[in-house]
């Protein structure tokens, strides 16, 4: 299905538009210290509202980049033929992504671990004793009439207490008050996060306060299945990256140690053999995703190619494809995936080996409509 390079002149409209969508990214995450998003980076002046435009921005910007980016798949098959496509998107598109998996990547992990090593500016009062330990303070300042409720970036207090491991904290926060199934921005409870960091005293804590287990994430996952899944390598790297951000001291063979006991606290079964589920969740491409989702794409885009060359199918009718009509299906398609999201407005974020389902036919939506 190739065609005389005349037939496609270059599209600078489309490449300029291309290039602005990258450099949004800059602006995107710049905007994240300012947020109170649980960035490495943080700023003193906080602005909340800066949480809209990133929404804003992050809502149609890399949809745009995927839509661009069929375009130009797709004319260059046209223009070239699948073989040459092919070849093209191996040296342009997967071999920059590998060579960043082992270069980029670890730079930015290791960066990004001595930055939020660092202080913080000002801290609030209660949270720096919540993440001392320090219960009699915490007990002092609620009784001065600190917000129990407050919260730190996404995080609920109790959360904070929970993660850091500190029993007596969550205790006295949930005596004065605080609600034992708060959830935070990401879905989770206190309960996620201690048993995902293994802080079994704290799990001790929040089960008498009868917490309830059942509550699922915006990823769809439940605090005990950190316990029922198998440990996987996948899984230990993602303890030791998130910890590191966070920042807190605990490592991946502390978490699997405490796996029996929590099991028992919890009643489940401990998961411990290998499996491969995990790979979804693990961040392993981190601002390289789209990079990866390209890859896949383009690989589903050769398929289509050989079977319309099977069939001799030359396009999809214009009433589909130009015609205001084209509405009628493309906002239904778009709304099935958007319903799975967990963000909130706009996508999420897939950056593990395998993608999220829904997040993969999402972005082939606009990929195969350009």
């Amino acid at each position: 299905m190739s065609s005389s390079p005349e037939s496609f002149p270059r599209r600078h409209d489309l490449d300029a538009l291309r290039a602005i969508a990258m450099l949004l990214g800059i602006a995107l995450h710049g905007l994240l210290a300012y947020t109170g998003f649980p960035w490495a980076v943080q700023d003193a002046n906080q602005a909340p509202w800066l949480g809209a435009v990133f929404a804003m921005i992050h809502g149609f910007r890399m949809p745009l980049f995927f839509l661009v980016s069929g375009f130009f798949t797709a004319m260059l098959w046209r223009k070239r033929g699948l073989q040459s496509l092919m070849r093209h998107r191996f040296f342009r598109i997967f071999v920059p992504c590998m060579v960043g998996l082992v270069t980029v990547i670890p730079t930015m992990n290791w960066v990004s671990a001595m930055v939020v090593r660092q202080p913080t500016v000002l801290k609030k009062e209660l949270f720096d004793a919540i993440k001392r330990g320090d219960d009699e303070l915490v007990g002092q300042l609620l009784e001065q009439g600190a917000d129990p409720a407050q919260r730190q970036d996404t995080m609920t207090a109790l959360t904070v207490a929970a993660i850091w491991g500190h029993p007596q904290v969550a205790t006295a926060l949930l005596d004065a008050g605080v609600d034992v199934n708060a959830q935070n921005e990401d879905g989770g409870t206190a309960l996620h996060g201690a048993v995902f960091f293994g802080r079994v005293d704290v799990v001790r804590v929040l089960m008498d306060y009868q917490v309830d287990v059942t509550i699922r994430n915006n990823n769809g996952e439940k605090a005990t299945d950190y316990v029922t899944w198998p440990f996987t390598k996948e899984l230990g790297g993602a303890v030791d990256y998130i910890a590191a951000l966070i920042p807190i001291d605990v490592r991946q063979h502390d978490v699997l140690k405490s796996r029996p006991e929590m099991a028992a606290v919890l009643k489940v079964e401990a998961g411990v053999g290998k499996g491969g589920f995990h790979v979804m969740f693990t961040p392993v491409f981190h601002h390289l995703w789209f990079l990866w989702f390209l890859c896949w794409l383009v690989v589903g885009f050769a398929v289509y190619a050989m079977f319309a060359q099977l069939v001799g199918l030359q396009s999809l009718p214009n009433l589909l494809i130009v015609s205001p009509l084209r509405y009628l299906w493309l906002i239904p398609i778009t709304i099935i995936p958007q319903a799975f999201m967990g963000a909130g407005f706009g996508p999420d974020t897939s950056v593990g080996l395998i993608p999220f389902p829904h997040l993969l036919f999402y972005y082939a939506i606009f990929f195969g409509f350009g």
